[in-house]
């Protein structure tokens, strides 16, 4: 293998730095998600049971970026930390 020059390294370390910075911005998004999820579940918390509604206002959705509320549901959902009822309800896993 021949040793890299500085145009070859200078590239490489550009790569390395957008792969970072990807992967950052990757790490961000999940962590939001994880926060937004912990909302959902604390807003239940008192209830144990909310329509979709009323769970949206419980967690100060209203004011989220407009997938994210359907995003953290889902992943609470699948998460096991939320479950899907009948007819738009959704209640506290214990």
């Amino acid at each position: 293998m021949r040793p890299m020059c500085r145009e070859d390294e200078a590239l490489h370390a550009e790569r390395t730095a957008r792969h970072s910075s990807l992967a950052s911005a990757g790490d961000h998004e999940q962590a939001v998600l994880r926060a937004e999820v912990q909302r959902l579940v604390t807003a239940l918390s008192p209830y144990g049971v909310l329509s979709r509604d009323a769970l949206r206002r419980e967690a100060g959705a209203l004011h989220w970026h407009e997938p994210l509320f359907d995003r953290a549901l889902e992943t609470a959902v699948a998460g096991g930390q939320i479950a899907e009822l009948p007819l738009g309800f959704y209640g506290l896993r214990r």
